[in-house]
């Protein structure tokens, strides 16, 4: 279960060392549409030989950043004052499927993204987080959950009162009519995905640390 962490502490650490920080520009724009005082974004389409790439979270370019100054320049220069009309209309609708169960290289992944720790720190959380019953083993390479063990409507019951996202339990306890759990993701032949064992709030937790890595697998689950 360590390989593939050890792999992405690796790559993560060549990824910082050889990072040369580059400085870039980036317009946000927004028209107000007349007689409704409400304003809108607009996107600028940046050239694609100035556009700025999202390396960081890995979603393609970073939208209305160019290197391209005198074109950032421009953009706001033509913006200011100027009229805005509506050619065409396109409406369209879009499925998301929901996240995969969580295993530790998406953990480890999540808490140096998006909670400022590092993968050390977040394992040192989460064992603990296990050692006090709250989450399942931490370690754990599968990402599919067993779909004759594993009751999602016994663990949504358990967070539908909970003060930050019952709401959200109550809803999918109302909307979903299986007890199994998606279908999706990959059965590693080790331990479960990682999942809540029980609710608990911010203080049966401890706060700090242990709540965002509590939190991350509570709203992933």
């Amino acid at each position: 279960c360590q390989t593939p962490a050890l792999s992405f502490c690796l790559d993560r650490l060549t990824e910082i060392e050889s990072f040369e920080p580059t400085k870039y520009w980036k317009v946000q724009v927004e028209a107000k549409l007349s007689g409704h005082g409400k304003s809108y974004p607009l996107s600028w389409k940046v050239p694609s030989s100035d556009v700025v790439e999202d390396t960081r979270n890995n979603k393609g370019n970073e939208d209305g950043a160019t290197f391209n100054q005198q074109s950032a320049n421009t953009v706001v220069t033509r913006s200011n004052g100027s009229e805005v009309f509506v050619s065409s209309l396109v409406k369209s609708s879009e499925t998301i499927s929901p996240p995969v169960g969580l295993n530790t290289v998406a953990l480890l992944e999540a808490g140096s993204k998006a909670m400022g720790m590092s993968p050390k720190q977040v394992m040192n959380v989460a064992e603990k987080l296990y050692s006090a019953g709250f989450i399942s083993y931490p370690r754990t390479e599968t990402t599919r959950y067993d779909p004759n063990g594993f009751d999602a409507r016994a663990m949504l019951r358990d967070h539908s009162n909970h003060p930050d996202w019952g709401k959200s339990a109550s809803y999918l306890l109302r909307t979903r009519k299986s007890n199994k759990p998606p279908l999706r993701g990959k059965d590693a032949g080790d331990h479960p995905p990682i999942t809540p064992l029980k609710s608990a709030t911010r203080g049966q937790v401890g706060g700090g640390a242990a709540w965002r890595v509590y939190e991350f697998v509570v709203r992933n689950f």
